[in-house]
């Protein structure tokens, strides 16, 4: 019998919240880049704000107007995108779990595949243009036999 991703994943000892497929897992994801929002257009808020003309004006590019709630406009923080754009694949890691059509001729996997696309070229260019300079240490690990790569503690990461 063929073990679970779980199960694997267990066999190291550096597993975090996020790791595995199960609805809290998901739940935990999801808070990431929704938190309590409830978007006023009716979908996934992805860390979406609405803000006043006058506070719309000062951003270098300009945002868009919420028709039904004028003068009101919209903006996102690229952090909450990101993560979106992250947990998108990381559900690919699940497929018998998280069900998403890539491979048909559908409109559906095209639109899936496109999402996908443009979640990591997102992702590619906001590793480039702000990227996390820490060193990545490694470490033998007698349990595998093998080198383990390291990483340092999350503490940078509180604040957002």
């Amino acid at each position: 019998m063929a073990a679970s991703a779980r199960d694997l994943l267990c066999l190291h000892d550096d597993i975090t919240e996020y790791q595995a497929a199960d609805p809290e897992v998901n739940d935990r994801w999801e808070y990431l880049y929704n938190g309590n929002l409830l978007s006023l257009i009716q979908q996934p808020a992805f860390g979406v704000s609405v803000i006043t003309q006058d506070s719309a004006c000062r951003p270098p590019n300009a945002t868009t107007p919420l028709p039904q709630h004028r003068p009101r406009y919209v903006v996102q923080l690229d952090v909450f995108h990101q993560l979106h754009c992250l947990n998108r694949p990381q559900k690919l890691l699940y497929p018998k779990v998280y069900r998403s059509d890539v491979t048909s001729d559908s409109d559906e996997a095209a639109d899936t595949l496109y999402h996908l696309e443009q979640c990591v070229e997102s992702l590619r260019q906001s590793l480039l243009c702000a990227s996390d300079k820490s060193t990545i240490f490694w470490e033998w690990s007698p349990a595998n036999g093998k080198d383990d790569e390291q990483h340092g503690d999350d503490a940078h990461l509180q604040g957002l």
